[in-house]
């Protein structure tokens, strides 16, 4: 539907003046007037609302697909999920299996040298498989809860990376002085949509648990990151006792740096 209404929108463009222009033009040189010029403006005329015609077409018909996809997904969506996590599954091992019989080494000309060509494209056509399986992922989580889209995208991916490395989720969750964050490099690969991504997952796949999940489950899962994280961080940092909870984030500020929190 957007390839065909972009089409439309390449069409040659009309311009219903230029008849007149052209009219106008042979008046003024005393020029024969040109030939049809009634028909060609009103063909110009017609072809506009035509185009028009087609794009109103095109663009409520799109609108009537866009709700019946949202509906399908309000349906649907608990089947879709699961059925995307089964699949998400068999990739996993589908690669797995390659990534064994590729001793771990993904390195196209390596692999080839090696003998191991077929391998190599196992592996490749899994980790093209997770990529598609993870869009359609997002794809689902965007339409029923749109911020939960736009969290830590490893959390749509993993659901057990906080308690991994609590310390370092910690120490990038905090707000510290001056409003700035702490920033460390992730402890796996940045790029998750890289090679060398999916072969850490492979590698981490009991510890890290990665899952096409619901978006409610989702939600219960990033919130209980936060609330987890918070608890931990006060039990840390409170002063004279382990046992004092520090009342708010400005308090944690005072701990953190000795001075007063920003406002």
């Amino acid at each position: 539907m957007d390839a065909a209404l972009a089409a439309l929108s390449q069409r040659p463009r009309i311009d219903p003046a230029a008849t007149a222009a052209e009219v106008a033009r042979a008046l003024r040189n005393g020029a024969e007037l040109p030939a049809n010029f009634g028909a060609a403006a009103v063909a110009a005329q017609a072809e506009m609302e035509t185009r028009k015609a087609e794009q109103d077409i095109l663009t409520r018909l799109r609108n009537e697909f866009v709700a019946e996809l949202g509906h399908l997904v309000d349906d649907s969506a608990e089947n879709m999920v699961a059925g995307l996590d089964a699949d998400l599954q068999q990739t996993l091992d589908a690669a797995t299996a390659a990534l064994r019989e590729l001793d771990g080494a993904t390195d196209p000309i390596a692999a080839i040298k090696a003998g191991k060509a077929a391998a190599l494209e196992k592996f490749a056509d899994a980790h093209r498989t997770y990529l598609e399986v993870r869009e359609l992922a997002d794809a689902i989580i965007r339409h029923e809860n749109p911020e939960l889209a736009a969290a830590d995208p490893i959390q749509r991916v993993a659901l057990h990376i906080v308690d991994i490395w609590r310390d370092w989720g910690l120490r990038n969750a905090v707000a510290t002085r001056d409003g700035w964050r702490e920033s460390e490099p992730a402890p796996y690969p940045a790029d998750l949509e890289s090679l060398e991504f999916f072969v850490w997952l492979l590698d981490n796949r009991k510890a890290a648990s990665p899952r096409v999940v619901s978006a409610g489950v989702l939600h219960t899962r990033v919130a209980a990151d936060g609330a987890s994280a918070h608890r931990e961080f006060q039990a840390r940092h409170s002063p004279g006792t382990a046992h004092r909870p520090l009342a708010d984030m400005a308090e944690a500020n005072r701990v953190l740096w000795g001075g007063a929190p920003r406002s």
